[in-house]
């Protein structure tokens, strides 16, 4: 985050975890004080230059934790394109007027 000049925004469906991991990542923020972490909503995203999504089932709560199974995360696949398709269609808007 050395390099980043700006302010990145967490989004989690619970609140408390998302204020969690932002307290948790604050600590490395010292390191870049141009560094803004919020714990955030939807809209928030409105005009990011980056937006990622890193969502969806738990392995363990997928039954994927089987390295053995030839079909492993391929389990998780249907529950993580519901995730998709309910994230997706909030955000783009967001995007697609920024750019």
């Amino acid at each position: 985050m050395r390099r980043f000049d700006g302010e990145v925004v967490l989004l989690d469906s619970d609140r408390k975890r998302a204020r969690g991991v932002i307290t948790d990542l604050q600590y490395g923020a010292t390191l870049s004080p141009a560094v803004t972490l919020v714990e955030g909503d939807y809209r928030d995203f409105a005009g990011a230059d980056l937006f990622m999504i890193a969502a969806g089932v738990n392995e363990r709560a997928g039954g994927a934790t089987d390295r053995s199974d030839p079909n492993g995360r391929l389990r998780l696949f249907d529950a993580n394109a519901t995730i998709y398709r309910d994230i997706v269609p909030l955000v783009l808007p967001l995007l697609v007027s920024h750019s």
